[in-house]
């Protein structure tokens, strides 16, 4: 289970990848937990979507243990090659899907998602598609 400090929130997640075959799996996955810097903003304060603030400076691993690091290295030594993170807010949700590996009867991560808040344009910047 994925549990940030109290005084913070799941912010984004990395991953390695495992390939065995034609089939490639999440070898190793990690959340990132950001410090909450203010209460939720709702859309009518401003924020499209609403959303919680955080801290883009002061955020952390969560320390999963590596079932199967890449080349055998330690969990923070090796490359991470997946990486997704939502700015200056918390994430909205986190989906996962798992299944059964077959040929070993062991779980997989088959899907991941990380939904984020839209956040308002700069102010005097154009819509996007102009």
């Amino acid at each position: 289970i994925a549990v940030c400090p109290r005084d913070s929130m799941i912010s984004g997640y990395r991953a390695r990848l495992k390939m065995a075959g034609s089939l490639d799996y999440l070898a190793d996955l990690q959340f990132e937990c950001a410090l909450v810097i203010a209460p939720a903003i709702g859309a009518e304060q401003g924020a499209p979507d609403g959303g919680v603030p955080v801290s883009d400076n002061k955020r952390s691993w969560l320390p999963f243990p590596a079932s199967d690091s890449a080349a055998g290295a330690s969990p923070d030594s090796a490359p991470w090659p997946i990486e997704a993170r939502c700015a200056q807010r918390a994430a909205t949700g986190v989906s996962v899907a798992v299944g059964v590996f077959t040929p070993t009867g062991q779980p997989a991560i088959q899907a991941l998602s990380l939904f984020c808040t839209k956040l308002a344009p700069p102010v005097g910047s154009l819509p996007s598609g102009r």
